[in-house]
């Protein structure tokens, strides 16, 4: 896996072990013209994802299919779930879970830390 350092312009060999070190990962330039729509997320959903339910909706309901195959078996899943994801109490609840799990790994790792500091004798 590569990844691409925007500030030298190279693609830097990476792992699994540190590919979540980005920050501003999904912050736009400011001079961007998306930044000024705010509808710009729901277009997206609109134009590329929505449309994908009406395909799998037709290919579920299709009496003459039997098998599918792995592209519409990835149109089915993205259909379904972004149904899930749009839905606000399920969106809330996962957000809700995953700032939950969140905190706790936070306390784990201060814990851990603050017991670190307390074995080190200066």
């Amino acid at each position: 896996m590569n990844s691409f350092d925007k500030q030298t312009g190279k693609h830097i060999p990476t792992n699994i072990n540190n590919i979540c070190a980005e920050t501003d990962l999904y912050t736009l330039d400011d001079n961007r013209e998306i930044n000024n729509d705010i509808l710009a997320v729901e277009k997206i959903y609109a134009n590329f994802v929505e449309p994908r339910y009406q395909k799998a909706y037709n290919l579920l309901t299709d009496d003459t299919v039997f098998r599918i195959t792995d592209e519409q078996r990835i149109k089915i899943i993205i259909g379904i779930l972004q149904l899930y994801m749009r839905n606000p109490r399920h969106l809330k609840n996962g957000v809700a879970v995953h700032t939950t799990e969140i905190s706790k790994q936070h306390l784990a790792v201060t814990e851990q830390i603050c017991n670190i500091h307390k074995d080190i004798k200066i």
